[in-house]
């Protein structure tokens, strides 16, 4: 790093001093060329960061469902890297090797069923404040709630994250 004190040494006219000698005056091309260096591997580590950072994010956005591979640091792979097939138009990214897993119908309706429990405890709460309250990923809730709506258990008002539900008046209650 050059600092003020040194570009004033650099400025004065050279002498066989030992504070001098240390200083060797470099041609304008090589500065340029050790700044340009040291700018790309600053944007290379930089980048890098940014990636790691990126996929931390998204493996927990996903709950851990993405695993970082050890040797690239980058989650998941290519299609190339997986026996050199690629997907073919038409065909889903979902299914069993996706590593997704497909809830069943009835750990669905538990999940609706805790929902439901809740939003009576609690009318008027978002998605994100359910999931807090049953523990669980914001993400798994979506398809119960759109499922409450369905059957007419629960109404919902408003818009993106404004979104808020309650539940709906039982026939049992009003009768």
């Amino acid at each position: 790093m050059t600092t003020r004190a040194n570009l004033r040494l650099l400025a004065t006219p050279r002498t066989a001093s030992p504070v001098t000698t240390s200083i060797l005056p470099m041609s304008r091309l090589d500065t340029d060329a050790a700044i340009a260096a040291r700018v790309d591997e600053f944007v290379a580590d930089l980048t890098e960061l940014i990636r790691e950072a990126a996929l931390r994010a998204v493996a927990e956005a996903l709950d851990g469902q993405v695993a970082l591979d050890p040797v690239t640091k980058a989650g998941g792979s290519t299609p190339a890297s997986k026996g050199g097939r690629s997907r073919r138009a038409g065909s889903s990214s979902k299914g069993a090797s996706s590593g997704r897993e497909r809830r069943t119908a009835a750990a669905l309706k538990e999940v609706s069923d805790q929902v439901l429990a809740r939003l009576r405890k609690a009318p008027g709460s978002g998605i994100e404040q359910l999931a807090r309250d049953l523990g669980v990923p914001s993400a798994k809730l979506k398809r119960p709630i759109a499922h409450l709506i369905e059957a007419g258990l629960v109404r919902k008002t408003g818009e993106k994250r404004a979104t808020k539900y309650f539940p709906k008046k039982s026939r049992s209650a009003a009768a």
